[in-house]
């Protein structure tokens, strides 16, 4: 694949509710130093990006209320790169938008989705993988998300439930389970076929349209204002308000027949609760900020 045609969206539009009180409305978990002191959980994402692409084909997505502190951590990235939506509405309509106004400037683009508030301990094969599911997708239409070997029962993540494998690491996707009870994430443990839902997607912007117009017509609807292509304000405001306000898993994922899951075992966790974090310093030896250290001695 020509790497002129790859994209890295960053998702940083979430509340970091989950991380109470360290993280906040104002300042959610995504622009806090929470694995190490050095960095944010934004900056070392985007970081991240840059052993991909190039800084003008990372875009971040956010809530607006966030724009200024997006240019606070990354200054060096383009304020067109930031793309931001006026109203939440969960993670379909801001990902349909972003797709859409990439793929009218490269009809080829492909485009991979990352949250900004995850860890990857090993980044180099993570990179390896990333650039793997580039290639992949751009020669397959085909939705592909990634997933990750479960080490305990989780009952926080979600869970994929994998079929016969296509092509080494990628796999066939039967369905998509939610978070379970905890007898259930041991049953999913056992079976040796069900891998964590890491919300991590990759894809042709194209191929993606074309599935969104068929399984989620009403936010195909809505990006109908942009026919002119004309990314005003208020457009984007209007396509906001008239889209629902829906997960991509929901609205996409989990209907479409043509999912696919690149298996992602990296050392992955996406940093959600305070007892997720404990587990993972356990792992990994993490030196964590002296504020996080501080806070999980205090409630540990």
């Amino acid at each position: 694949m020509n790497q002129n045609h790859l994209y890295v969206i960053i998702l940083a539009g979430g509340g970091g509710t989950r991380f109470a009180p360290i993280s906040t409305e104002a300042r959610p978990k995504q622009f806090l130093s929470i694995i190490t002191s050095d960095k944010t959980m934004l900056e070392a994402t985007y970081l991240r990006a840059l052993h991909l692409v190039d800084s003008q084909y990372i875009f971040i997505s956010t809530h607006r209320d966030y724009k200024s502190l997006v240019l606070e951590q990354i200054p060096s990235l383009n304020e067109k790169n930031i793309i931001t939506e006026p109203i939440r509405k969960n993670t379909a309509p801001a990902i349909a938008y972003i797709s859409y106004f990439i793929y009218c400037s490269d009809p080829k683009a492909v485009l991979l989705f990352m949250p900004s508030d995850q860890y990857i301990h090993d980044l180099k094969l993570a990179l390896q993988i990333f650039k793997e599911a580039a290639n992949f997708v751009s020669e397959n239409n085909i939705l592909l998300t990634f997933g990750v070997s479960p080490t305990y029962a989780s009952t926080e993540y979600g869970y994929i439930h994998r079929e016969k494998e296509i092509r080494k690491n990628i796999y066939d996707v039967k369905e998509f389970k939610e978070k379970p009870d905890e007898k259930t994430a041991k049953a999913y443990l056992d079976s040796g076929l069900y891998s964590w839902n890491a919300g991590i997607f990759c894809w042709q912007a194209n191929f993606f349209l074309k599935e969104i117009a068929y399984y989620a017509p009403q936010i195909q609807e809505a990006l109908s204002v942009f026919t002119l292509r004309q990314f005003s304000e208020d457009n984007l405001k209007f396509f906001f308000n008239l889209s629902p306000s829906i997960s991509i898993d929901y609205a996409l994922m989990e209907k479409s027949k043509k999912v696919s899951m690149f298996s992602f075992n990296v050392g992955w966790s996406d940093v959600g609760t305070w007892d997720g974090l404990k587990k993972l310093q356990k792992t990994y030896q993490l030196n964590l900020p002296p504020q996080i250290e501080d806070y999980l001695k205090l409630h540990g």
